[in-house]
């Protein structure tokens, strides 16, 4: 992420938007809007993209307008998949809709007064600069100071070379030569059995396996369960499972299923398009003792990603169940 604030904003409500940019503006704080920040050729669907992702905080210029607009909509959805910071910033008394509620109803929200305009930009400037800061000041190491580390490891003091050392540094390193040698010829028969057998049993764990993979995928699901991004988690399923589970029915059996995280993944099967995961979890809830479990998971490769299509038996150890998050409601 970069420091930038995304602003949201409907066309009705650019005037709105402009003052409050002004005035974050005024402060050092850098802003993203559209279509002010458009690259001049660019793809303007891909522009929104890219700066909701790297921005450290969202923020929402609600009104009547921005309400009914499924262009701003998209974009908070969007905020909530990248897990940034939203703000949404009332301009008006009018009722947000339901699903801009739900997606919402955990953020604070900041309001503009009518008859305080101005002191009320203002003040609303001042706070998301703080939650800007706050980001900033809690986030982990940034680039500038990888990069500095790798300029001091890339370029040491120099020192004049210890003779003795060297000579004792090369005698090492020919030991090293030859037992390498004789161990690469004793273990070489059995290297060649344990890569065949790999080929024949398909086995991995989430640490080696990538994030568009199966158990990338698997482990990237549970993280948000976790996390409670239903909206996210919703991204992960198959187009067939979303069909048959509304977001409202799995976001509402989200917020009430017991927090559970994945201790251990392997994949058991799979074809050019199809793969079944034997997942271990466990309650993250330490009053439970931390029961174990296992659920088989089965996902379907689609358009080049991997989605889990099904999750069955999702019955921890205490026998009190946890499911509804990736089942189908007909079930």
């Amino acid at each position: 992420m970069s420091n930038h604030v995304f602003v949201s904003h409907s066309h009705d409500d650019a005037p709105a938007a402009d003052l409050l940019v002004k005035a974050l503006e005024e402060r050092g704080v850098v802003c993203w809007v559209a279509p002010r920040d458009v690259p001049a050729g660019g793809s303007y669907a891909e522009s929104i993209i890219n700066a909701i992702e790297g921005a450290s905080c969202f923020v929402l210029i609600y009104s009547q307008s921005s309400n009914v607009s499924s262009h701003v909509m998209r974009e908070v959805e969007r905020a909530l998949k990248f897990e940034v910071n939203i703000v949404p910033v009332r301009f008006d008394d009018s009722t947000p809709s339901k699903s801009l509620d739900y997606l919402l109803a955990t953020v604070h929200w900041l309001a503009i007064a009518p008859d305080a305009r101005e002191r009320s930009i203002a003040t609303a400037a001042e706070q998301i600069l703080a939650a800007v800061a706050k980001f900033q000041n809690t986030r982990p190491a940034g680039e500038a100071e990888k990069v500095a580390l790798r300029s001091t490891v890339a370029a040491p003091v120099a020192r004049p070379p210890n003779r003795r050392l060297l000579w004792i540094g090369a005698v090492v390193l020919i030991l090293i030569a030859g037992l390498s040698g004789f161990f690469v010829a004793r273990n070489s028969s059995h290297t060649q059995n344990a890569q065949q057998n790999q080929s024949t049993a398909t086995t991995a764990t989430t640490k080696i396996d990538g994030p568009g993979q199966p158990l990338g995928v698997t482990q990237r699901y549970f993280e948000l369960l976790g996390n409670r991004n239903a909206a996210a988690a919703f991204d992960l399923l198959s187009a067939n499972l979303r069909h048959h589970l509304s977001m409202t029915v799995y976001s509402t059996n989200v917020a009430r299923l017991p927090r559970a995280k994945l201790v251990e993944a392997t994949i058991v099967s799979r074809s050019e398009g199809k793969a079944n995961v034997k997942a271990v979890l466990e309650e993250a809830n330490p009053d439970t003792h931390n029961p174990q479990w296992q659920a088989p998971i089965e996902l379907v490769l689609e358009s080049g990603a991997w989605r889990i299509d099904n999750m069955k038996g999702l019955l921890p150890a205490s026998g009190r169940p946890l499911s509804g998050s990736a089942q189908r409601s007909d079930e």
